[in-house]
């Protein structure tokens, strides 16, 4: 059994939609990295989303984010609704409340 210690951060409470291809958190063995990011969600007791919908709070976008869902995005932003867009890097640094990503935490792009 796993016991994770929950945390509270500005993503407590929030909706929130990943999208393209991510690289700071990479596969672990046979752990995808959507699960990776769905437990960083449970910790902080952030709802992980699927799809596209008036209720996200934020978006965070890996490489090559699915340009439907970013148009999705634009369009409910251009009727009022205030979804955030962030990239994975932004993510984790206000998700750890680091200012800045430590040296030894570097993204690769292949």
């Amino acid at each position: 059994m796993l016991i994770m210690k929950k945390i509270t951060n500005e993503f407590t409470g929030k909706n929130i939609l990943f999208t393209g291809k991510m690289h700071l958190i990479r596969e672990f063995k046979d752990v995808k990295f959507k699960i990776m990011y769905k437990l960083l969600c449970d910790v902080a007791d952030a709802n992980y989303k699927t799809s596209v919908s008036k209720l996200l709070d934020f978006v965070v976008t890996g490489a090559e984010p699915g340009p439907t869902k970013l148009k999705q995005i634009e369009e409910l932003n251009s009727q009022g609704y205030n979804i955030q867009i962030i990239d994975e890097e932004t993510f984790i640094t206000r998700y750890f409340e680091l200012g800045t990503l430590p040296d030894y935490i570097s993204f690769y792009y292949w």
